[in-house]
């Protein structure tokens, strides 16, 4: 469990000062905040896990379009996390070294089963030491308790805020309604057994139709489902109905009113649908406390965002930052 904001200030501020960490390695500027160096390294260090998960994508050019957007939404946030860390110290703010202890040992607890064995086993994997793990926790718990200081100085929602919220969004807190449905079923082997031939007709009858030929005329000519005969119309139905598998009715609630549906296969079938209207479920009142608590529970983090946003765009004004990449 983490430690509450209350308890976790005063064990800051009665902590006493740690030892200075070890100076950082300047392989590399990649920005300058109030003095402090932000290395390419660390920029590297962050970005690795996306980066990895960017280089699958096969499109070079949107690759390289995500891995730009990437590296700059690091650099912002590891520059945001200096200005928090500044601030800190500004304050007079100290992390007591049982605190990184038990934040460890949680991990420890949570994340390797409570062995400490698999935990550094983990560490030599990723190329770290247990001290550079301690010190990135220090500033962690530094960082975290100053944003929940800045997030915890907003008022609660009032009785009118919250009938505001309720008015604007109509749509919310209903009933999921009903939807008309359209299906478009089509074997993967087709009548010839020609797998391959079977695919190239799938995907020319699904161009049709996001050009927008008629659905109903292309179910009736293609589909082989129990409702196209009726050019795929399977009426109003609601989550409960048995006209369709379960899975594919999930995925029939998931679609867009009026946009025809992406290709969905399995083991032996084609599947597209459209969603051509919906009807809305019934709205719970707002004098339902579990809608009332939702409300408040929304608006709140929502200031506590909005405020966290404005503390870090005022620390920005102030602060000497320089981008080297």
């Amino acid at each position: 469990m983490r430690t509450p904001a209350v308890l976790l200030a005063a064990a800051l501020l009665l902590s006493a000062p740690t030892a200075p960490a070890a100076p950082k390695p300047i392989n590399g500027f990649a920005a300058k905040v109030n003095g402090s160096i932000i290395t390419t390294g660390e920029l590297e260090e962050q970005m690795k896990f996306r980066r990895m998960m960017l280089s699958r994508i096969q499109d070079p050019d949107e690759r390289a379009k995500q891995m730009k957007e990437l590296k700059s939404a690091t650099l912002e946030s590891l520059i945001e996390r200096e200005l928090i860390l500044s601030e800190f110290k500004k304050r007079g703010g100290q992390v007591k070294a049982e605190m990184v202890d038990e934040d460890i040992k949680r991990i420890i607890r949570e994340d390797f089963d409570g062995a400490r064995d698999k935990f550094l086993a983990e560490l030599k994997k990723q190329g770290m030491t247990i001290q550079k793990f301690r010190d990135d926790q220090e500033k962690r718990i530094a960082v975290r308790y100053m944003r929940s200081l800045e997030a915890n100085n907003v008022g609660v929602a009032t009785p009118s805020d919250v009938k505001k919220y309720y008015d604007d969004n109509p749509d919310m807190f209903r009933d999921e309604g009903f939807i008309r449905l359209r299906t478009l079923t089509m074997s993967k082997a087709g009548d010839s057994g020609d797998v391959e031939a079977q695919e190239k007709l799938v995907n020319e009858v699904h161009q049709k139709l996001l050009a927008g030929s008629d659905f109903g005329t292309l179910a009736k000519t293609y589909s082989i489902d129990s409702a196209a005969s009726e050019g795929g119309d399977r009426g109003v139905i609601g989550r409960d109905t048995e006209l369709l598998r379960r899975d594919l009715v999930a995925l029939a609630f998931q679609q867009p009113t009026g946009k025809v549906s992406p290709i969905f296969p399995d083991q032996a079938f084609y599947y597209i649908m459209k969603v051509e209207s919906r009807q809305p479920g019934k709205r719970a009142p707002l004098s339902d406390p579990n809608v009332r608590a939702a409300i408040e529970k929304r608006l709140l983090a929502e200031r506590r965002q909005e405020a966290e946003e404005r503390w870090i765009t005022r620390l920005k004004k102030t602060a000497i930052i320089k981008r080297y990449i």
